[in-house]
């Protein structure tokens, strides 16, 4: 099962087959994850994006008196190496 949208928090994302394979696409935000040869591994990379997205904002959430926008940015910043590397990743099942 997909976790939440790492980037509107939505619990509405399911697994869609696409060109080329399948990618769990969020029906509120219309994020998309990466595009795998099966379901199940779509939803795996999907997890793991929204794992990395959730520890990047624990992390964040220590840094005092900065503004929400700051927030974000500093996540965003901080993280992005992660995300590509884990988007790029060899996939979890061949």
């Amino acid at each position: 099962m997909p976790k939440r949208c790492p980037f509107c928090r939505s619990h509405d994302n399911n697994p869609r087959q696409l060109i080329g394979g399948y990618a769990v696409v969020c029906e509120r935000c219309l994020a998309c994850g990466p595009i795998r040869r099966t379901k199940d591994i779509a939803i795996q990379f999907w997890n793991r994006l929204s794992s990395i997205v959730s520890a990047a904002e624990s992390t964040a959430l220590c840094d005092w008196g900065t503004s929400v926008s700051e927030h974000y940015h500093n996540i965003r910043v901080r993280h992005m190496e992660q995300l590509r590397e884990a988007l790029n990743a060899e996939p979890l099942e061949s």
